[in-house]
């Protein structure tokens, strides 16, 4: 019955801006004042005018809205009552590759490395995660088993908060404006994950000329007005094409509406290169 503090809020901040990107005006939390203040309000139907000529603008207030929920849902896993914080030694995994995904973690010190097994029986890694990332939320939303190896790569070793799968599914019940932005960041993961698999033998970081070359494997080249600037982009079919390796990918048209707005920064419906290799690189 008591309440969290989430986050303190300081001039210049945004704030409100879920209830007006949703189809549901549903405030996800309640903000309080401090001291004194003056705000500047916006109503739904001004915000909608102002961001009706401005696809890129709206895309990073939905990116501003994902990073400031996903921020909130880390506070409120480390303040649950069944929240357990368990530390790892370097080398030790965290979940390995198959295993059920029971648990989902929020790091909060050390880093820890994402491992994917290779043809020839080894472990290549695919990325590192930091403190204040979230692991094991994409088997817990596809419940499906874990995809990789996570092992903590801190020689002053790892501490992480353990939350159970089904407390987790407790949490978000309430609260469809917190299950919809840790969607997008399993949404962000998979697409770089699929997109990675073009690239086996590229390091942790992709660089420049890779991210080209996994680009071109699936954009076709495009002419007329409909091309963008360098006459490539990857289209709403030639990202489905890619994502349907995936297992349990869900091929319905919805679903590849949500990834596509989540890459397609300009509204225009397409995947450009610099919108592609944002994607890559950042994680919400």
């Amino acid at each position: 019955g008591g309440v969290v503090r989430l986050a303190v809020l300081r001039p210049g901040q945004l704030f409100g801006e879920s209830a007006l990107l949703g189809s549901e005006p549903r405030r996800s939390a309640t903000v309080g004042c401090l001291t004194d203040v003056e705000v500047l309000e916006i109503s739904r139907e001004s915000f909608a005018r102002m961001t009706r000529g401005d696809p890129r603008g709206l895309h990073d207030v939905r990116k501003l809205d994902r990073n400031r929920l996903l921020g909130r849902a880390k506070v409120m896993m480390q303040v649950m009552t069944k929240v357990k914080n368990i530390r790892f030694q370097q080398g030790e995994y965290l979940m390995k590759e198959g295993e059920d995904a029971s648990q989902v973690y929020t790091i909060l010190e050390g880093s820890f490395d994402i491992l994917k097994k290779t043809p020839e029986g080894g472990r290549r890694r695919v990325a590192s995660r930091r403190p204040g990332a979230i692991l094991g939320e994409m088997g817990f939303l596809l419940r499906q088993p874990h995809a990789h190896d996570v092992v903590c790569a801190d020689a002053a070793g790892c501490l992480v908060s353990q939350i159970d799968a089904k407390e987790m599914a407790e949490l978000f019940r309430d609260s469809p404006q917190l299950m919809a932005a840790l969607k997008d960041l399993s949404r962000k993961r998979v697409f770089r994950a699929q997109f990675g698999k073009l690239l086996p033998n590229a390091g942790k970081e992709f660089t420049q000329a890779e991210l080209r070359q996994a680009f071109d494997l699936v954009a076709r080249e495009k002419r007329g007005s409909a091309a963008g600037p360098d006459g490539h982009y990857i289209t709403a079919e030639e990202l489905r094409e890619v994502m349907r390796g995936l297992e349990g990918w869900d091929d319905g048209e919805d679903e590849l509406a949500l990834l596509l707005a989540l890459i397609d920064a300009d509204g225009d419906g397409r995947i450009s290169f610099a919108e592609f290799a944002r994607a890559m690189r950042e994680d919400v």
